[in-house]
């Protein structure tokens, strides 16, 4: 898209107060502990699927978990009773809250998991790869790997292009199983639109800790698609790399913090800005504002091929992608970004637009407005500095601060 997406911010958990200050009608008090209910249910069935699947041993996890999921279950007898006792419901609640927020959310990620993926099974394998993994070797005369990053469902693979710029291939990972049901290979998959294609091979990886750096080797046997062809052949087919330190708030958070919330995919579903912008216009923007006759990847302005769903992702390692799908399913483009907290209670959000966090001024501040299991809202905003020319041959450069409001929805990629 021309215009960048500027995006993100915050909202504190959505806990609906369970005091009997809150209101004096005791059915207005059912039904919003009902909604505390169905609340924590959610975060339950959540992190069901996380534990599960933790490579590290779990049974202190699973048993705190089993103690809020108990909770929950006398909660929901108590609000069937005839006579409903307000007391020992928020009790309940309270116990169930408390049970979710001790389950530290590092735990569910198993961001320190090492060994050889050949002897895992497609479970433990999957929090082994998980992370950024930076690959050293910039050329300024050749491609060079940049980082690959490996998220629940997803991957990004950056590399560093000859002309300084970067290239970015972004999918679906499929673990490939021996008949052992360990994890032979991996493959990085590209949606062509018209099909889904393999751009890249991995086998032999195996990850190590050393003086607590995470580090990998593996091998990689690459097609990649034909935007990237000229990196075919000066990109080496072993790798060694280092493993990104996650943020600090994906390792002293809990379980259901709005960090926990807000990693993974999701979908725009709505967009306004102060400038007039809004979903539809920026789907169907088109512009090469650039002058290399295309229009972000997807051909000269008659050939704009007009986007059909917006995804963001944000990972545990401060990077997030968004990417512009087009209605036969192909990716038309692909902007990766850094982006971090911005306060301690992580209810606002510091979002980059230039594809670090290097440039100081090319950012964007987002405050929460609403995150659960399933919808994000977020409002905040940038300012944008443009320069004019005058009659008399002089230059003048305007500021105007830009205010957004963006909503989306999870996706999980098995429902896609």
């Amino acid at each position: 898209m021309s215009k960048k997406i500027k995006i993100f911010a915050v909202i504190a958990f959505l806990m609906v107060s369970c005091s009997k200050d809150v209101t004096d009608d005791l059915q207005s008090q059912i039904t919003q502990l009902e909604q505390t209910i169905q609340t924590l249910q959610a975060n339950i069935t959540t992190l069901e699927g996380q534990i599960s699947s933790a490579s590290a041993a779990n049974s202190s996890l699973s048993q705190q978990l089993s103690a809020a999921q108990t909770a929950l279950n006398n909660a929901t007898a108590l609000i069937a009773a005839a006579n409903v006792d307000i007391n020992a419901l928020e009790a309940s609640l309270a116990f169930a809250q408390e049970a979710l927020e001790g389950i530290d959310y590092s735990a569910t990620q198993g961001f320190n998991s090492v060994g050889n993926v050949a002897d895992q099974t497609p479970t433990e394998a999957k929090k082994t790869i998980y992370g950024r993994w930076n690959i050293a070797g910039a050329s300024k005369s050749s491609c060079s790997y940049d980082f690959l990053e490996w998220n629940d469902d997803t991957y990004i693979l950056s590399l560093n292009l000859p002309d300084g710029e970067k290239g970015t291939i972004f999918g679906p990972y499929t673990l490939n199983e021996a008949a052992d049901g360990t994890v032979e290979s991996v493959d990085l998959d590209f949606d062509a639109g018209t099909s889904i294609v393999q751009i890249a091979r991995i086998t032999n990886i195996v990850v190590t800790e050393s003086g607590g750096t995470i580090n990998a080797t593996f091998d990689i046997e690459l097609t990649l698609p034909e935007a990237l062809e000229v990196c075919q052949a000066s990109l080496p087919g072993s790798v060694t790399c280092e493993k990104e330190e996650p943020m600090d708030e994906a390792t002293t958070s809990s379980a259901i913090s709005n960090h926990a919330k807000l990693i993974g995919k999701w979908e725009l579903t709505d967009f306004s800005s102060s400038d007039g912008e809004t979903i539809d216009s920026i789907k169907n923007g088109c512009d090469d504002s650039d002058g290399d006759g295309t229009v972000d990847g997807t051909g000269d302005g008659s050939e704009c091929i007009p986007a059909d769903r917006l995804f963001v992702t944000f990972s545990d390692f401060g990077t997030y992608s968004v990417v512009a799908v087009a209605a036969d399913g192909a990716i038309i483009n692909v902007e990766v970004s850094s982006w971090d907290w911005a306060n301690a209670s992580q209810t606002r959000m510091k979002v980059f637009f230039s594809g670090d966090d290097t440039d100081e001024t090319d950012f964007g501040i987002y405050d929460l407005v609403t995150i659960t299991e399933t919808d994000l809202q977020v409002t905040g905003g940038y300012t944008d500095t443009y320069t004019e020319l005058n009659a008399d041959g002089t230059y003048t450069e305007t500021s105007v601060e830009i205010t957004e409001t963006l909503t989306f929805a999870r996706v999980d990629d098995e429902d896609e």
